[in-house]
């Protein structure tokens, strides 16, 4: 996994494919043994920002569906994970999925709020703003 998501192999293969691999379910099974819990905080660290840096790219090109399957992976991975959010927000806004994007947010915000006991700092339509869309 490491190896695919080193970004000289990167125009050698489907460059979503580690996420594809991590979310197999065989690795993260295997993950959740006691002994493997400082590693598998380190891959869970790699991964994310490997699907950070590459849901960046996708986005430079306009490849909305690519974003959403990165943000949604990232959700499912951590619940709280803002990145996540931000680009399936995003990716569902630019799909014109407006509903199921508006929908996103409200249940991120709901559970951060619930969490952590304060208030959300960044707005919907901040996030939407943030990329310079044409």
């Amino acid at each position: 996994l490491i190896y695919l998501m080193d970004d000289s192999k990167k125009e050698k293969f489907d460059a979503i494919l580690p996420l594809k691999l991590f979310d197999k379910g065989e690795l993260i099974k295997y993950s959740h043994a006691n002994w493997m819990k400082y590693y598998r905080l380190d891959i869970l660290e790699k991964i994310s920002n490997y699907a950070r840096n590459l849901a960046e790219i996708y986005i430079e090109k306009k490849q909305w569906e690519e974003v959403g399957y990165i943000g949604n992976k990232l959700l499912l991975w951590n619940s709280f994970h803002e990145d996540g959010m931000r680009y399936l927000v995003l990716a569902s806004k630019m799909l014109n999925k407006n509903t199921f994007s508006h929908k996103v947010y409200s249940d991120f915000i709901k559970n951060y709020e619930k969490k952590s006991g304060v208030k959300y700092p960044l707005s919907y339509n901040n996030i939407i703003s943030h990329y310079k869309m044409e």
